[in-house]
């Protein structure tokens, strides 16, 4: 991805240093990257002079295909970012809930925590981390 994100971004610019500073990268990663690009793609996408980068026939062919390419990874890892922070959504039957939730008291902190913030829920009696145990009660 970092190969056609470079490629997108020398070829938007028409130069190398402009093109990487854009992508957040040195400039002669940039230029490794769309290098590799090339090889494995077969063609040149660039034509390179001292001051300058353009598009090569193939290179203009292969630049809407390379910016779709980067903009669903962008996408990609913001929909997943997004499901990162998603609640945790359980289905329990009624009848099996206070048992479930009993159940998970050694981890009760957890419980009021995710209910807090997006589940109008309340236990009865309230869930919390079990006392320790004295020595006597062993």
């Amino acid at each position: 991805m970092g190969a056609c994100r470079a490629f997108v971004h020398v070829s938007e610019r028409g130069s190398f240093t402009v093109g990487a500073a854009a992508a957040r990268i040195a400039q002669s990663v940039a230029s490794r990257r769309v290098a590799a690009l090339e090889r494995h793609l077969g063609q040149p996408l660039l034509e390179r002079s001292s001051r300058a980068a353009t598009l090569t026939p193939f290179g203009r062919d292969m630049l809407p295909l390379a910016t779709r390419l980067v903009r669903l990874a962008d996408e990609l890892e913001h929909e997943a970012e997004a499901a990162r922070h998603r609640p945790l959504r359980l289905a329990v039957p009624a009848p099996l809930s206070l048992i479930l939730l009993c159940r998970c008291r050694p981890r009760a902190h957890a419980i009021p925590l995710l209910h807090a913030r997006h589940y109008p829920i309340a236990t009865s009696p309230p869930l919390s981390p079990s006392p320790p145990r004295s020595p006597q009660m062993m």
